[in-house]
């Protein structure tokens, strides 16, 4: 039997043959700690009652979105929102869309590679911290903010998101990590 991360991998590379092509050279760049942690991100998804098949969905949605901005970018020379009213109707309070985003940009922080040495760099930092306070803001899918509590001295730690979706997601995280979800 197939585990999730491979159920996940197979729907993703079936629908989309590019991410097939990419994730052939870049998946034995993962470590198996970050193998382990992608396999955490997906049980996670999948406690929430998404099936293997929702959360490719939105890993394939994310990487269109990502594809189509850059797109937009190049055409235009310019983002595609350019007022904060554009961007929370369409994206930060559309709490459905919000939910789907932050599922596929958090399993692409283990599945991209400019994700992948973002949360490297990430890692050696927040090991090294000591002190009292953490605070991050903006920490959309919860996958920093977990680490944040799993490798740093610290002993206090505080999110703020402008999307209610983001917030309750890396709240369900914490709690997901802390109740014993980790490996």
């Amino acid at each position: 039997m197939t585990d999730e991360l491979e159920e996940f991998l197979n729907i993703v590379r079936a629908e989309n043959p590019m991410q097939d092509k990419y994730l052939k050279k870049f998946l034995p760049s993962l470590s198996q700690e970050e193998t382990e942690r992608l396999r955490r991100l997906i049980r996670f998804y999948v406690s929430l009652g998404k099936s293997i098949h929702e959360i490719a969905e939105c890993y394939l949605l994310f990487i269109q979105v990502v594809m189509e901005e850059t797109k937009y970018f190049m055409e235009h020379g310019t983002y595609r929102y350019s007022t904060f009213d554009e961007v929370s109707r369409d994206v930060y309070f559309n709490n459905e869309y919000m939910t789907k985003y932050m599922t596929g940009l958090g399993l692409s922080t283990y599945l991209l590679n400019f994700h992948l040495d973002s949360m490297r760099f990430f890692d050696e930092f927040i090991r090294n911290v000591q002190g009292s306070r953490y605070l991050e803001i903006g920490p959309g899918h919860g996958e920093y903010f977990v680490k944040a509590l799993e490798l740093s001295g610290l002993n206090f730690f505080h999110a703020v998101d402008l999307s209610s979706a983001s917030v309750d997601m890396t709240r369900k995280y914490t709690q997901y990590y802390l109740q014993g979800g980790g490996y």
